[in-house]
């Protein structure tokens, strides 16, 4: 790789004789702008903290609205709530259920900095339940829920919204009806400006005001009562214990109260220098060195940096073997970046190599587990039917039994290859359905619809015994025969739609979203397992394109299945999988 040599033509010492031809023309703009623009920039200024004004109020109503959210969220999902309002048929209930509940309200209150207090005003007997953020202070609490229980007590329901709650404190309350209580957060108004301050590092002298005009916080302690009944105020200049400052209001949306700024005369106007020399010959000085200033950037940065992006883009659409020219004439650092990119593009190509071939390998130990996972459970319950039934000296039965076994179990130890035909996959579904049907007596029956040309078409092993499989376990109903049907047909774009359906209870809900949004099922008694396995072995097989819908249909369940129709596999056929 190149070297980078500080002494000779370094982007650095470029950089240099462009900033010094730039320089003086700024100095230019500079004067001019500011000689030119100085009321504009002042109204921009005002402008601008009328802006922070308003982004401070947004970021409050933001944290407000989320905490009227959590507390919608606390009403609808806490059981505790409901039993100690609906429940609580006698004083010992009612007791057990409070207790409980102020458990739950206690941890509800700590889930937010900013909330101090969380109460449910219960207007059976006017008692008020109040659970602290933190250390609780008796004193306070009790003054708390004399002033909220005569609040409450009054009759006001139906006020929407945060208010002030005018306790001496810098507290918001928020509340929601529930049934005969009222459910409320008590917020601290004054911290969740501070946060709002606290993203940008802002020391600006921000302020909430209520709707009568009353400041909320610490900052009326600075300014005195001068500060009062400043939401009448409009915006603009303020006297304040003799001192001028710009006053910015913006109002919440989450409630009647107010965010407010007061920003000294200086903060607003120190920043804004005086120029009045020079600005004819800087703005000349500006004119003449634009050519040049754009021929210099353009060869030595600009032209590099296109040609760059340039091949970045070519690489992206697909031109992998596209790499950088080094050329001498441009700075040596530009050099060392594209010759470092064009090592990194080797690199790439070759872990990307690296990473298919280890990903094809997965794949295919993934597939082969997915093949081989048998239980055995269901080969021994056959052996131990077939010996009860030669206890019983039901001959017939047993033949049967033994044909639909080794039919069963030939197809699944010789179906070794990645795809079998349908005839062969419909073949052993019948044998399996008919050991069933003599293992445990059951009443099913078994309807296949094969479409012209399917029975040659190639799927991967297992693809539709798999989800006939699962209906004779999960949709089979007392007293009640079970039908089954499987159709193949393939549609005129030339994919293959394979159908599984029958007449059971269906899928439970919890069960159809997880299977439709492809997440495996892995209860304790393994259910649904064989579902997730095959759908995997699917998407492998095919490289995801195919689609698998479950859903539910009038009196059972219903599995459609949508994948390419192929008959052969690469340059290997796929021979008959019934071992002779």
């Amino acid at each position: 790789m190149l070297k980078l040599n500080p002494s000779k033509g370094t982007l650095q010492s470029k950089s240099s004789v462009l900033l010094t031809i730039i320089y003086i023309p700024i100095i230019g703009i500079i004067f001019i702008s500011m000689l030119l623009s100085t009321n504009t920039l002042k109204v921009k200024a005002y402008n601008s903290e009328m802006q922070f004004a308003k982004y401070y109020s947004q970021s409050v109503d933001y944290t407000l609205s989320n905490l009227g959210s959590y507390l919608d969220f606390y009403i609808s999902y806490n059981k505790d709530l409901e039993n100690f309002l609906l429940y609580s048929r006698n004083e010992t209930d009612y007791r057990l259920n409070s207790y409980s509940l102020y458990q739950t309200l206690t941890s509800a209150a700590k889930a937010y900095d900013v909330i101090e207090y969380m109460f449910i005003y219960d207007s059976r007997n006017g008692e008020c339940l109040i659970a602290a953020n933190g250390v609780e202070d008796f004193q306070t609490t009790q003054a708390l829920s004399d002033t909220l229980t005569d609040y409450y007590s009054g009759g006001i329901w139906s006020e929407t919204g945060w208010k002030h709650l005018n306790s001496g404190k810098p507290w918001l309350m928020f509340a929601a009806r529930y049934h005969t209580a009222c459910i409320g957060i008590i917020a601290n108004g004054e911290e969740c400006l501070k946060a709002s301050l606290a993203v940008d590092n802002s020391d600006r002298n921000m302020l909430m005001l209520n709707h009568e005009g009353e400041c909320i916080g610490s900052l009326s302690d600075m300014f005195g009562p001068e500060i009062q009944n400043l939401s009448d105020q409009e915006n603009g200049w303020v006297k304040i214990k003799g001192e001028t400052y710009l006053f910015v209001c913006a109002r919440l949306t989450s409630g009647d109260l107010y965010v407010c700024g007061i920003i000294p005369r200086a903060t607003v106007y120190d920043n804004i220098p005086k120029l009045y020399l020079a600005s004819a010959l800087a703005l000349l000085l500006v004119i003449s060195c634009i050519p040049l200033i754009f021929k210099m950037t353009s060869r030595q940065l600009l032209e590099p940096i296109g040609s760059l992006a340039d091949t970045m883009l070519s690489i992206s659409e697909g031109n992998t073997d596209k790499r950088m020219e080094i050329d001498r004439k441009l700075p040596v650092e530009l050099n060392v970046i594209y010759d470092s990119f064009n090592a990194m593009m080797d690199q790439v190509m070759n872990l990307q190599h690296d990473l298919l071939q280890r990903q094809k390998q997965a794949d295919q130990l993934r597939l082969a587990q997915f093949r081989y996972q048998i239980r055995p459970h269901f080969f021994l319950n056959s052996l131990n039917t077939i010996y009860s039934l030669a206890e019983t000296g039901q001959d017939c039965l047993i033949q049967k039994m033994v044909l639909s076994l080794s039919s069963y179990f030939r197809y699944i130890f010789c179906a070794d290859r990645d795809f079998v035909k349908i005839s062969d996959e419909c073949q052993c579904v019948e044998s399996f359905i008919g050991i069933k049907q003599t293992a445990r007596r059951e009443d099913i029956s078994l309807s296949m619809e094969i479409g012209d040309g399917c029975t040659q078409a190639l799927i991967p092993p297992f693809t539709i015994m798999t989800f006939v499989e699962n209906s004779c376990k999960h949709a089979l109903i007392r007293n009640r025969p079970l039908s089954v049907r499987v159709s193949v047909l393939r549609f005129e774009d030339g994919e293959l739609n394979i159908s599984v359906r029958d007449n059971g209870r269906g899928f439970d809900p919890s069960i159809l979203e997880q299977l439709n949004a492809n997440r495996g099922l892995k209860t304790a008694r393994g259910e649904h397992i064989g579902i997730y396995n095959a759908c995997e072995r699917l998407r492998i097989s095919y490289e995801e394109q195919i689609s698998v819908e479950f859903r539910n249909i009038d009196g059972g369940a219903a599995v459609d299945i949508r994948l390419p129709f192929i008959t052969e596999v690469g340059d290997n056929s796929v021979p008959d999988t019934h071992c002779r």
